[in-house]
């Protein structure tokens, strides 16, 4: 089929289906609204193509060219993409659902509100790229590289971050709940406002990173390195935390509440009104950080070091101390159990049981 012929067919509104097209060059066509399904496109050629609105479904993509291709609201689902080179203009509402992106390339490409659903992007180069409110769910990412990428309120969820490449990156509002972060060295990075919820983030470098009003809700920070960070009111709800470093990190009220704290240093850290509400702790070490105003109120404190700790009005209403030291503390104002207080809430929860 010639070029004419099948341009003939999109402006009829009519699918292009089970055709062999390996290598044809669609360059600078007006394919808009185009529907292409189960068409062979292996090393076709479009270059220049407008491709606004256009659907792509079971084709094979692969080794494709899209340079300056104009990408709006197209669609493709369960194609075979693998190696495709994509350099376009801005990018806006694309989607891609199951399919396979193995080695494809989007280096500094801007990409808007796209989504990439259950697809293989293993190897996939997205160096450099920004992408804003983007969304990657169930997608294999397994030796990408997102280095120096630009993260705008984008989702990337349930993914296993651990052999992908991240240095440089830079996130405002990121989602990456669940994600698996393991090893990963985030030192020095910006992560404001980024959701980790129930991420595992073991053995992790975030030393001097910035994650001011990140969410870490029962994330996981086994071995996680801390030092330095900033993370001013941030939230480490019933967080799990085994043998962290936060040595010197900026926590001004943040929201460790319920959280599970054992053997991790917190030595010299900045936690004025940070909140620990029934935490647990086996071990941890406040030496010397600033603790006004901070409240742990119904926490557990076992072989829990505050020496040298400031503890200016710092709250410990119905705090149980086992082997609590507090030498040269500043804890002349500490503040202790408020007997009315704790009867009045006793017999709160008294009728919340009836």
């Amino acid at each position: 089929m010639m070029l004419d012929e099948l341009l003939h067919e999109v402006r009829l509104k009519r699918p292009i289906h089970g055709l062999d097209l390996k290598g044809f060059d669609f360059k600078g066509a007006d394919l808009g609204e185009a529907v292409f399904s189960d068409v062979q496109l292996n090393g076709a050629r479009l270059d220049g193509c407008n491709l606004r609105g256009a659907a792509f479904v079971r084709c094979t993509l692969g080794d494709a060219t899209l340079a300056c291709a104009v990408l709006d609201s197209t669609n493709f689902v369960q194609c075979s993409m693998a190696g495709i080179t994509i350099d376009s203009a801005p990018m806006r509402q694309l989607s891609f659902t199951q399919c396979a992106l193995g080695g494809s390339r989007w280096e500094r490409q801007r990409f808007d509100k796209c989504c990439w659903t259950e697809c293989d992007l293993s190897s996939a180069v997205f160096a450099g790229a920004h992408l804003e409110r983007c969304v990657l769910l169930k997608c294999n990412l397994a030796g990408a590289d997102l280095s120096g990428t630009e993260l705008v309120q984008a989702v990337i969820n349930d993914a296993d971050f651990r052999s992908v490449r991240l240095d440089g990156w830079h996130c405002d509002r990121g989602v990456f709940m669940k994600g698996n972060f393991s090893g990963k060295t985030l030192a020095g990075q910006s992560l404001r406002r980024c959701n980790f919820q129930e991420a595992d983030l073991s053995g992790a470098d975030l030393s001097d990173a910035d994650l001011t009003e990140a969410n870490l809700v029962r994330s996981t920070l086994n071995g996680t390195r801390l030092a330095q960070a900033t993370a001013s009111r941030a939230l480490f709800l019933e967080a799990k935390i085994t043998q962290a470093d936060f040595s010197g990190a900026t926590l001004e009220n943040a929201v460790f509440q319920k959280a599970t704290v054992s053997a991790s240093r917190f030595g010299g850290a900045q936690m004025e009104k940070s909140a620990w509400a029934h935490s647990r702790h086996d071990g941890s070490d406040f030496s010397d950080a600033k603790l006004s105003f901070a409240d742990f109120s119904h926490a557990q404190l076992s072989d829990t070091l505050f020496d040298g700790a400031t503890l200016f009005f710092t709250k410990f209403h119905d705090t149980t101390r086992k082997n609590t030291s507090l030498r040269h503390a500043h804890a002349a104002q500490v503040i202790g159990t408020d007997k009315a207080l704790l009867a009045a809430e006793r017999a709160t929860l008294a009728l919340e049981a009836i």
